[in-house]
């Protein structure tokens, strides 16, 4: 797993509680800006947001659980995502991983 895939699986997580919770002007505005599918290039749709996210990669490996608790930390840590972590626990982590595994086995954007 790379960390465009793992930024995509991001994107699919919290876009999954968006379904749910409409009403959330800061979930929808911060995924607009997060989707990783506007262009062609791997990025985002605001390509800081993609660019923020390679830099708090840069010294981190992607584990056992598929990237979940980076991306945990990487929602808690950034000033862009605040409180969006709240949107993303409500995906169990074993549910993420099964969905992450679905998502990896099939041909994506990003793939190496």
């Amino acid at each position: 797993m790379n960390n465009f895939e793992l930024f995509t699986m991001m994107f699919f997580t919290l876009d999954l509680q968006f379904k749910n919770n409409k009403s959330d002007e800061n979930l929808a505005n911060y995924l607009s800006s997060l989707n990783p599918f506007l262009w062609e290039e791997c990025t985002s749709a605001d390509p800081a947001y993609y660019t923020e996210f390679q830099e708090f990669m840069s010294d981190k490996k992607i584990g056992d659980d598929y990237g979940y608790s980076l991306v945990l930390s990487f929602l808690h840590s950034n000033k862009y995502s605040k409180g969006m972590e709240k949107y993303f626990l409500m995906t169990p982590k074993e549910k993420y991983i099964e969905g992450t595994i679905r998502y990896l086995s099939q041909p994506h954007k990003g793939e190496t």
